[in-house]
């Protein structure tokens, strides 16, 4: 019984209500949208960036893991003017084959050693 508690709690623990960034996501956003709308849709941004004393730039990130390694990551932004969503952008960053390290690059090991 102890034992399915303890998994119910960290099921129950691991959602916690936060929104994922994606690229739906970011398709839904739309040019004129406010601030509240943006943060009540997505969340609250990564960063927040201000370039002039009424422009800022809101940034999201979206990782993609595969075998538990991020293999991308696109940063959407969004340019906010007196508080309304007046452009956005994506920008994708590939992880570069040579970060990675010999353990990940193995395919195969078949137990035994060579002599």
């Amino acid at each position: 019984m102890t034992k399915y508690l303890i998994t119910f709690l960290f099921l129950f623990g691991c959602m916690n209500g936060t929104k994922v960034m994606s690229a739906d996501s970011f398709s839904e956003v739309s040019v004129g949208m406010t601030v509240d709308q943006l943060t009540k849709e997505l969340g609250e941004p990564y960063a927040i960036k201000t370039i002039n004393s009424t422009d800022q730039e809101y940034e999201y990130i979206e990782k993609i893991s595969a075998n538990n390694r991020v293999i991308e990551e696109r940063h959407y932004f969004f340019l906010i003017k007196n508080g309304q969503v007046y452009s956005k952008r994506m920008k994708s960053f590939q992880r570069p084959v040579y970060q990675g390290n010999a353990y990940e690059l193995q395919t195969t090991f078949n137990g035994e050693e060579e002599k």
